[in-house]
């Protein structure tokens, strides 16, 4: 978790970032962004839990969460508000309960992963709810 934490505002990249992971992101880091995969068997149904998660007044602070469907999105990855990128080996879920590897990218591999996330961050959907007014029907799960 200390990575996570000395990665200040920055972007986790996990595409395999579920539910369970939420509170452990929100009450243990400052990440601002993470950025997830529609591409495993269980992703639409862990959009939709997250969506309605981030929908609650009850979270501790505001994060953005956003979708890819690009098949390049398979590494996990930590970038730090610096501009410094780690790899993670292991789901966050691992993380507190087992040891992972977490490894620094050199500068010029980091430059290219960087670039990389922010890209697919770009063309990514947002995880959210969609509020009546934006679909003109009742409020469900944008996934």
């Amino acid at each position: 978790m200390g990575h996570l934490t000395k990665a200040k505002q920055g972007l986790l990249v996990d595409p395999y970032f579920r539910i369970d992971q939420l509170m452990t992101i929100l009450n243990g880091t400052t990440l601002a962004r993470v950025l997830i995969s529609k591409q495993h068997a269980r992703s639409k149904e862990d959009r939709a839990a997250l969506a309605v998660a981030l929908d609650s007044p009850s979270l501790p602070r505001h994060i953005d969460i956003r979708a890819t469907s690009d098949p390049s999105l398979h590494d996990r990855l930590i970038v730090g508000e610096d501009g410094e990128v780690w790899t993670l080996g292991a789901s966050l879920n691992s993380v507190a309960t087992t040891s992972t590897v977490i490894v620094p990218v050199p500068q010029a591999g980091a430059d290219a992963l960087r670039q990389q996330a922010e890209t697919l961050w770009h063309g990514a959907e947002e995880v959210r709810m969609l509020s009546p007014e934006s679909d003109g029907s009742s409020t469900s799960p944008k996934i």
